[in-house]
């Protein structure tokens, strides 16, 4: 997930992961990326009780255990729990 080229540039990657929120306790969808590099710098907005934009945070990949995923032909990002990735460039992830 973290190739990157000789001159720097993120090497695309397929990938097939499952979503959950334990929160709303919904999920089970499994989602797949066929050209897909990590997305850096982007900070999750934080929306108020009127649905307005209050601050930016920073998303804490390490202790959250996630990853922003960025589509090549879309530019749709996702964000994947790395425990719930199933298949990485068509292995399985064990």
């Amino acid at each position: 997930m973290e190739q990157t080229t000789a001159r720097g540039l993120p090497v695309p990657f397929h990938i097939v992961f499952c979503t959950a929120d334990l929160n709303r306790k919904t999920g089970g969808e499994i989602i797949t990326l066929d050209r897909a590099v990590l997305s850096r710098n982007i900070k999750s907005k934080v929306y108020g009780k009127s649905g307005n934009v209050q601050a930016t945070k920073k998303p804490e990949h390490h202790r959250n255990r996630t990853r922003n995923l960025q589509q090549l032909q879309t530019s749709e990002i996702r964000k994947a729990h790395i425990d719930l990735i199933l298949y990485l460039n068509q292995e399985e992830v064990v």
